[in-house]
Parts: structure tokens; sequence; C-alpha cells
């Protein structure tokens, strides 16, 4: 399980999130399909540009390594300025949506999502 690397481990502690297995399963985004944006994580506008995007309007996201196993609920700003952090170590596209509190219980927004499969863009989905 990626959640148990060291690493993973140290993020988790030291920036307000919490591990959890949520049934959510992403599959393999068909991006032809999809309305979208990418935004490079060196723009001096990046928030700007995820602000724009469904995702963005969520203070915290749900970030997954594989379906079927625990990921980690956090601030969306920790998750995008870590996303290389969290990705270290597991190869391919890994994907975060939005999450919120509801009545005591984390909800997932899973059509308000991105994706991250390495170097310098996020892939937002757009509305």
């Amino acid at each position: 399980m990626y959640v148990e690397a060291g690493h993973i481990q140290d993020w988790v502690q030291t920036h307000e999130a919490l591990v959890c297995a949520i049934p959510w399963f992403p599959a393999r985004v068909d991006w032809t399909s999809v309305d979208h944006v990418r935004v490079h994580l060196d723009d001096a506008d990046l928030w700007d540009q995820i602000r724009r995007t469904p995702v963005g309007t969520h203070e915290h996201a749900f970030f997954t390594w594989a379906a079927g196993e625990p990921g980690v609920i956090a601030p969306l700003r920790s998750i995008v300025r870590d996303v290389d952090v969290l990705n270290w170590g597991a190869a391919g596209w890994r994907f975060f949506c939005g999450a919120r509190r509801e009545l005591g219980e984390w909800a997932l927004a899973p059509h308000d999502f991105g994706a991250y499969a390495g170097g310098d863009h996020l892939t937002l989905r757009l509305r």
C-alpha cells in the first residue's frame, strides 16, 4: 500500500491529512472526451487557474494511488503543493477529487477531479 511508505507517513503527520479508505475507483480517463485544462505547477497564477475548475472550489481533496487502496484527505493546497512527493515511487496517473465534511462525515465530489502523471502539470476537469 502506498500510504504505508515512509515518506507518505511523514507527509500525513505534517499536513492536516487523514488516511482513509473511501470507495472511489477512478479509471483511466479518456481526456479526448472530457473538457479539461492543463496547468503548469510553476505558473504565477496557478491558484487562479485551479479556482476556475470544479476541484478548485473545494478546500479539501481526496488523493488516491490505486483503486481499492486507502488514500489521503488533506487541504487541496497541500496536495497540489506536494503532488510530486505524493506521487514519488508511484508511476502512472494519480487522481484526486474534491472532498467536504457533511454531517460529520467526509463526502467526495468525484466529478470535481484532477490528475497528475508526473512532471510539471496537473490536468483538471472543467465544467
